[in-house]
């Protein structure tokens, strides 16, 4: 927990140092500037990004396939975090190196402090919490957050789930199987991964008939959480939408418990 309060911390304080005063003012390549690292683009095989010492210097190289503005921000930023958090990074022709420090090779805190500065600096807390004080849950919420900050729509769903007050959760499912999901800190129902979805769900009825709508929509509960105590006599609504960025390509669900909400009423 030290190693990721220190990476959201380095991620706020670098904002200062840069001068972002605004979610218009944060750049990761001028950020990256800002600390004497290069940026370049190209060809990359098994990553997004990659950052590798050239002498005294650090040097990013983002993967020419990414084609969305908010995960290429997000890549670079990431690798900024390798940098500033003293992560051993590779050394330019040293293939020993590069197999000990690629992503799948290292520790997972260290990927994960990465990500929590990645995070902190493009969507520092302080000006995206706003955002996520909202109700009706969603997906407007986070498109806007995307807009705003310039970030993926995967980020900013997650990224509002974290602050929200609201019972939320993101969820993103591939082939009609949830591969991953993201909770609020008060919405305590689990969602299983590797669960395979009911047509009864938005995204489980896309999988199935390969149209999606844009409203968000009420369903039992049970749909999402099976037989759990919290969806006894309650619903949940879900805004879902389709990710057809390269590398991704399923749906991903903003669910909700509204409190007033009761199946029974």
């Amino acid at each position: 927990m030290a190693g990721l309060a220190l990476a959201r911390r380095l991620g706020d304080e670098l904002l200062v140092d840069v001068g972002a005063r605004g979610p218009a003012h944060i750049d990761p390549i001028e950020t990256a500037k800002h600390l004497g690292i290069e940026v370049t683009f190209g060809h990359l095989n098994g990553a997004t990004a990659r950052i590798f010492r050239k002498g005294a210097r650090a040097r990013i190289r983002v993967s020419d396939r990414i084609v969305t503005v908010g995960r290429r921000r997000f890549s670079i930023m990431h690798e900024i975090g390798h940098y500033l958090l003293n992560h051993a990074l590779p050394t330019e022709g040293d293939e020993a190196s590069w197999f000990k420090t690629c992503c799948a090779q290292r520790d997972r805190s260290d990927e994960r402090e990465a990500d929590v500065l990645a995070v902190e600096h493009l969507t520092p807390t302080r000006m995206v919490k706003p955002y996520c004080d909202v109700t009706p849950v969603n997906l407007h919420a986070v498109r806007t957050i995307a807009e705003v900050f310039a970030t993926s729509p995967v980020m900013s769903a997650m990224r509002f789930v974290e602050l929200s007050g609201e019972r939320c959760a993101a969820v993103y499912s591939e082939a009609g199987v949830v591969k991953w999901a993201k909770r609020s800190r008060t919405f305590s129902a689990f969602i299983a991964l590797g669960m395979r979805l009911s047509r009864e769900t938005v995204a489980g009825d896309y999988f199935d008939r390969g149209a999606i709508s844009d409203i968000a929509q009420s369903r039992p509960a049970g749909t999402w959480l099976g037989s759990s105590e919290l969806a006894a006599g309650v619903e949940i609504v879900e805004h879902a939408t389709v990710i057809p960025e390269p590398g991704w390509g399923g749906v991903l669900s903003l669910l909700w418990i509204p409190r007033s909400i009761s199946a029974a009423a």
